[in-house]
């Protein structure tokens, strides 16, 4: 293509922005992806669809090969398949706490109360998940949602329940605070043992999003078949594939197919230009100085 053309090819190009009026005009598009059931994603495996804009675009008059000026896909993920892994036990040392005080109607009546306090503590944990999506050159990662989850504390009475034929009752378990003082031990209570409880849940299960917008090169994948080929596999643990939709600027194609090294110029994407050789001007003044020479150093007859 000469270069003038193609200059002339380019700023027609230019003034397809916006701000000027062009023949071709891109309508919008929504389609919904050939995986329409909940699918489940694995480590061990690799979910594959694909979108076709072909039926949207033949209502509007459109066929392949199209234009397509932009694209977005929208990947949906739900992870409430795993159980927690859960993780009991004593998290510290007993401590000894101070309760309310009871008064009777005098004021040497009054009496401390105290308890024991042993700490125990439940996790309840969900491993992360990742979906990792591929579009053509492109990947992209998603990671559910993490959130923490705190119960507690709350305190529960150790003991047990004793029957006899009088009834049944509950024994608290108790247990005294003594120490020692100049060879003495001295001892109080005994008090009662409680329980101090607190549940965690450590979790990354939820509903969670990817969002990928395409590069030139799938966009001119698209345009030309008005099909686009995706993958799902899981980077990490396991999930459920909800939903894909994709939304797409769309227009009909003018001239010929769109070249992907140079759209402006299909035919030529890199037209030769024609410039003067760089050895032609130093061949020539070469020349001249040679015969120069020779006429100044030519021998005068006899």
């Amino acid at each position: 293509m000469p270069l003038k053309i193609k200059l002339a090819a380019r700023w027609s190009a230019l003034m397809c922005a916006p701000l000027f009026a062009c023949s071709a005009q891109a309508t919008v598009v929504t389609v919904a992806s050939d995986v329409s059931n909940i699918t489940h994603v694995s480590s061990s495996s690799t979910l594959t669809g694909s979108f076709d804009i072909n039926p949207s675009a033949a209502t509007l008059g459109f066929s392949s090969p199209m234009s397509v000026t932009s694209a977005t896909l929208s990947f949906q993920f739900g992870d409430n398949t795993d159980p927690y892994s859960t993780t009991s036990g004593y998290t510290g040392g007993s401590r000894l706490a101070q309760g309310a005080t009871t008064c009777g109607s005098t004021l040497s009546s009054c009496v401390e109360h105290y308890y024991w306090i042993d700490q125990y503590g439940t996790t309840n944990s969900d491993p992360i998940e990742t979906a990792r999506v591929t579009v053509g050159g492109q990947t992209a990662d998603a990671s559910s949602p993490y959130h923490l989850t705190t119960v507690g504390p709350y305190l529960t009475a150790q003991g047990y329940t004793s029957c006899n034929f009088l009834g049944c009752g509950f024994v608290p378990t108790t247990r005294s605070d003594c120490g020692a003082w100049l060879g003495t031990t001295f001892c109080t209570g005994p008090w009662p043992v409680y329980l101090e409880n607190w549940t965690y849940y450590s979790a990354y299960d939820g509903n969670f999003s990817l969002s990928i917008t395409l590069d030139a090169a799938g966009l001119l994948d698209l345009g030309s078949d008005g099909l686009l080929d995706f993958s799902i596999g899981a980077l990490v643990g396991n999930f459920n594939f909800l939903s894909a939709s994709m939304t797409a600027d769309i227009s009909e194609r003018t001239g010929d197919p769109v070249d992907p090294i140079d759209p402006i110029d299909p035919i030529d994407p890199n037209p030769p230009v024609d410039v003067p050789e760089p050895a032609a001007p130093a061949m020539f003044f070469a020349a001249l100085v040679a015969l120069a020479i020779q006429r100044k150093v030519r021998p005068t007859g006899n």
